[in-house]
């Protein structure tokens, strides 16, 4: 505010003192909005790369030397662990991941083409398996069932599963199934695989079979306080008992769960399906699939989706 109440002073000649822009104040002003638009963009590129960052950061194994893996843990910090003898290495090369033209993780190399599958349970309901396929879907993974969190631990078959199974399979899509394992003794993941199998009969499935115990965060569960030693006990009982059922089993894990909670060189006669939300995984040890993101979107579904890539012929 002047003291005349205006935002500027009146020029007493009643003429418009303005002059028209130079060259070099155009110049200098058109430099100045592309140095604006520049700092715009590095910063949303920061705040991306920060957010990866974020969703990488129990995935972040790198193996630090020739005999040894560093987990950069996000309650833990930094642990060192053997590499283990016995135990395939992974063989994908980060420069074969890319984007796709929808925007998803896609692997090509001289060696493998992995292939592009969804994971789905009673959340997802009205699937159209048509347009899943012609989306580009070639694999499917349905959740057979789960144990309850609780001291009953009872088991449960997913109310959507033969429906989705049957679904995809008249779609053409290869199918295999999962478990939510809660199991804390041999015995009752053996009970799980005899629970899955019982439900597979008559079914068209021809991808793995697979235990998927996993660490319940924010809740109390009936796993709490197990040892490595019993959960891979629990998930070798669990593919044994699939093997011999004529099935191809599988262990799900994190990078965090796989490194610290399993003895994987106890697990080495079955495939393993990583999870790990990123764009550059890393893990030290084979795996034959991958979980990459939870909030994939595939025509024919509503909402978001687990997609998984897989990078075996079954």
């Amino acid at each position: 505010m002047t003291l005349f109440g205006g935002g500027r002073r009146p020029n007493p000649s009643g003429k418009n003192s303005r002059r028209a822009p130079s060259k070099f104040r155009v110049a200098v002003a058109v430099l100045s909005i592309f140095m604006v638009v520049v700092i715009i963009l590095l910063t949303l590129l920061a705040v991306r790369v920060a957010h990866l960052a974020h969703e990488n950061r129990v995935a972040m194994a790198a193996e630090a030397s020739g005999d040894s893996v560093l987990l950069t843990d996000p309650s833990l910090g930094k642990i060192r662990l053997p590499l283990l003898r016995g135990v395939d290495r992974c063989k994908y090369h980060s420069d074969d991941f890319y984007l796709d033209e929808k925007g998803r993780l896609a692997y090509d190399s001289k060696k493998c083409t992995a292939t592009l599958g969804i994971d789905v349970s009673t959340y997802q309901r009205d699937v159209d398996w048509d347009r899943v396929r012609e989306d580009g879907v070639e694999f499917v993974m349905v959740r057979a069932g789960f144990r309850g969190y609780g001291s009953e631990g009872r088991l449960v078959e997913d109310e959507s599963f033969r429906s989705h199974v049957e679904g995809a399979s008249a779609a053409g899509l290869h199918v295999g199934v999962y478990f939510f394992s809660q199991a804390t003794t041999v015995e009752e993941a053996e009970e799980e695989a005899a629970f899955v199998l019982e439900r597979l009969k008559g079914l068209d499935i021809d991808y793995p079979v697979v235990f998927d115990w996993e660490i319940i965060d924010g809740e109390e569960a009936r796993t709490d306080g197990m040892l490595p030693d019993e959960v891979t006990d629990c998930a070798a009982a669990f593919c044994k008992k699939i093997k011999r059922g004529g099935y191809t089993p599988m262990v799900y894990f994190s990078t965090r769960q796989g490194l610290l909670k399993y003895n994987l060189r106890d697990l080495r006669d079955y495939d393993f399906w990583l999870v790990q939300y990123t764009n550059a995984p890393y893990f030290a040890y084979d795996y034959k699939m991958l979980q990459f993101t939870e909030t994939g979107i595939v025509d024919g579904l509503d909402g978001y989706v687990d997609l998984d890539l897989c990078f075996k012929k079954y």
